[in-house]
């Protein structure tokens, strides 16, 4: 009998805001969180808006034609967030 994964999602804040020790990631593809749009958008990393548009099926035009604005967001994996500058893994 095949069961479904259930994946849990959590905001990237409440990530980051985590005492460091208290979570622990067997496998970060199959976490997901929250991000903001203009987190990616403004990351350090060149291509992470290119990446995560095509990745996500995301109009890499939407923030500049107002479809989407500062406060939009878009569930990632973790493992996405750590290779667009978001997260540093190293701290799980």
């Amino acid at each position: 009998m095949k069961t479904n994964k259930v994946f849990k999602s959590v905001k990237l804040q409440d990530v980051l805001d985590m005492p460091e020790g208290k979570i622990k990631i067997r496998d970060p593809s199959e976490v997901f969180i929250k991000v903001k749009l203009y987190d990616v958008l403004n990351s350090h990393s060149a291509d992470s808006w290119k990446n995560m548009c095509e990745k996500y099926g995301i109009n890499q035009w939407c923030i500049s034609e107002g479809w989407a604005d500062e406060h939009s967001e878009v569930e990632i994996t973790l493992e996405d967030a750590a290779l667009y500058g978001l997260v540093d893994m190293d701290s799980f």
